[in-house]
């Protein structure tokens, strides 16, 4: 490989009416494409990045929206199971001859309905902030992929500004070893 740079290096080819160094005009031309290159794929993974978190975000909001639903079901079933409890109450004690009205029973009836009622807002909450949380991680998603995109263009930027100092350096050694 070290002979073939050598080479390029050293050899003169009449080009434009002129010998110049073969090396030189390869060497510059493989600079500059290096740094369109790399330009480039800076570029597109800050955007593939940002299509990956918005993607992911998307998922997140949806999970949010599920984890919800189940609290909004789990509290259904929880009020359904607090009205039998105080159904099977009622039913045992009209059977055991105790009154409707008797504040013994009603008291009874009231602690089933608010433990019940306590189960339901604790399910409904806990749902609640599990979705946020989820709404949160999905808005900390959209953000890191915004990020990705801004810094994969800078570093595009960065990596021509940077590949333009280099192409000018080839340039100036070039015209000076063909001078």
């Amino acid at each position: 490989m070290e002979f073939i740079l050598t080479v390029l290096e050293n050899t003169r080819v009449e080009m434009f009416g002129t010998g110049e160094y073969v090396g030189s005009w390869v060497f510059t031309a493989l600079a500059a494409a290096g740094s369109l290159m790399s330009a480039y794929g800076s570029y597109k993974s800050g955007r593939e990045q940002q299509k990956s978190a918005s993607r992911a975000a998307a998922d997140t909001r949806w999970n949010a929206g599920v984890i919800r639903e189940k609290g909004q079901m789990q509290a259904k079933e929880i009020t359904r199971q607090t009205n039998r409890a105080m159904s099977d109450a009622a039913a045992l004690q009209a059977a055991s001859g105790f009154s409707a009205s008797d504040p013994t029973d009603l008291r009874q009836l009231a602690e089933i309905s608010g433990a019940g009622k306590w189960n339901e807002i604790a399910a409904r909450y806990e749902a609640e902030m599990g979705a946020q949380g989820e709404e949160r991680a999905a808005r900390n998603l959209r953000k890191s992929g915004q990020a990705a995109k801004r810094a994969g263009t800078l570093g595009a930027a960065a990596t021509l500004i940077g590949g333009a100092g280099g192409f000018r350096d080839a340039w100036t050694e070039f015209k000076g070893r063909n001078a």
